[in-house]
């Protein structure tokens, strides 16, 4: 946990080959198998991405997705799952051929994050489920079905009162509707993402 918080410091700084040291080191010290070296590897392959080593990143994700499914149900697992499916999701955009199953791996991640957040009642993680998978939808031109998970996204985001998440979440509407061709209601949701926006 120690080297797995150095590595978030170093990241933060920007010190993005030091992170990565420190989570490699985080995850050898649990022999690579326990729960607990899950955030570790998302974490790194979260600098990977930065570094431009998206094959590592790739593989630290694969080696990260089985020990969060194992892991104990808390906001930190979801959290975690969250963070993998968006990483499996950009990834597609820069590893030719491995579209279809770098989706597969954000749908399978995000979905488990869905249920999780439901589990434990967290509403604001609950927000980020529905809000991220609705992402992936949109990008996979699923519309319809990401317009009914970023209302999700809308409605958790209002219960936790989360200003935060609330202005991304009407501009995803927005953008949907958009394309959905619904322009009256994509207006109203972009007023929505500027007042909410405003408040922050």
């Amino acid at each position: 946990g120690i080297l797995n918080n150095l590595g978030n410091l170093l990241a933060s700084e920007e010190k993005n080959e030091d992170a990565l040291r420190a989570y490699k080191e985080s995850v050898a010290v649990t022999g690579g198998r326990a729960p607990t070296a899950a955030p570790a590897l998302v974490n790194g392959a979260t600098v990977c991405w930065r570094l431009e080593e998206y094959g590592e990143a790739e593989s630290l994700l694969d080696r990260a997705l089985p020990l969060l499914q194992g892991a104990e149900e808390s906001c930190y697992k979801a959290h975690a799952l969250i963070t993998a499916g968006l990483l499996y999701s950009d990834l597609r955009s820069v590893l030719p051929g491995r579209e279809t199953a770098l989706g597969i791996q954000a749908s399978t991640a995000l979905t488990e994050a869905l249920r999780v957040s439901q589990s434990i009642g967290d509403t604001r993680t609950l927000s980020y489920a529905y809000g991220s998978l609705g992402s992936l939808y949109e990008k996979e031109d699923r519309l319809e079905e990401a317009l009914k998970l970023t209302k999700g996204a809308v409605f958790y985001a209002q219960r936790s009162q989360a200003p935060e998440s609330l202005y991304r979440w009407h501009w995803q509407s927005g953008r949907i509707l958009r394309r959905l061709g619904r322009t009256e209601e994509a207006i109203t949701a972009y007023r929505h993402a500027l007042t909410h926006l405003q408040t922050i």
